[in-house]
């Protein structure tokens, strides 16, 4: 396969489970995991006991992460049409409405379904790269989304064609550079295939942006909120009965290896 962001195709082992493009330095999952069935990847299992203990009970904690990156977006775009991709249960949205006019996407059909009735606002179901919307966007948003999709040339590509010239595109996502993911290695608590493919830098997500016409315009190491339940699911990655027993707090964390990135599109592509 063809690294997305310098399009060599010479790779590394990285650990047991990640290669690394000898050229660029952007990490990937190993072919195998490329061939799993995403449709049961990313089925309701997902939200419950898959990625998430129980996803509906993140919603606190989820809204806290929300209402502080709302803030630093709209101190760029303060109105405008909003498209949040890989939306969830709509948290992020039932927020952002308040500002601006929003829309969504989410690949589980009936996810979808479920947050367009909730919210009363367009949700498109299924792959983002199929979706051709009605307008294009001020603000795109992807909050934990491109470590997960199997192009993220394409994806960002995708992004390009949907955005207003001038208009920004957020991500969010792990930094495999950061100081715990070199401490931790094959134990990083972001490595977790075939749920996350793609593993970035702040030096290869910038590439992979201005490869695709956007300018960086801010990249921030941000804290994050977690129920208990979460934090211990995640750390013994498995559904062990007394999870469901333990307290539902909410924890404040900061690993600084979480990266919040602003770009602009500087022209279509």
């Amino acid at each position: 396969m063809q690294c997305p962001v310098c399009l060599k195709n010479t790779w590394k082992n990285r650990g047991t489970q990640l290669i690394e493009c000898a050229s660029c330095k952007f990490v990937r999952a190993k072919d195998d995991y490329f061939l799993a069935n995403f449709d049961e990847v990313y089925s309701d299992k997902y939200y419950q006991r898959g990625d998430y203990f129980n996803y509906e009970e993140e919603e606190k904690a989820l809204k806290k992460n929300f209402t502080d990156r709302l803030h630093k977006i709209s101190a760029y775009v303060a109105s405008g049409n909003l498209l949040d991709v890989g939306c969830g249960y709509g948290y992020f949205l039932e927020l952002a409405r308040t500002r601006y006019k929003a829309a969504g996407v989410e690949r589980n059909h009936q996810t979808a379904e479920k947050v367009a009735k909730r919210l009363d606002l367009e949700i498109f179901g299924g792959d983002f790269l199929e979706y051709t919307g009605p307008k294009k966007f001020d603000i795109i948003t992807a909050f934990d989304v491109i470590e997960h999709v199997l192009n993220p040339k394409e994806f960002v590509a995708k992004c390009n064609t949907l955005t207003q010239t001038n208009g920004l595109l957020i991500i969010e996502t792990g930094d495999i550079e950061s100081v715990l993911a070199r401490v931790q290695r094959d134990k990083w608590r972001l490595i977790n295939p075939p749920e996350h493919l793609n593993y970035f830098s702040r030096k290869t997500l910038a590439a992979l942006l201005a490869s695709t016409s956007y300018e960086v315009l801010f990249v921030q190491r941000v804290p994050f909120w977690r129920t208990l339940r979460q934090i211990v699911f995640r750390s013994i990655k498995r559904d062990a009965g007394f999870i469901s027993k333990l307290p539902n707090l909410l924890i404040p964390l900061n690993t600084y290896d979480l990266i919040f990135v602003g770009a602009k599109k500087c022209k279509s592509v």
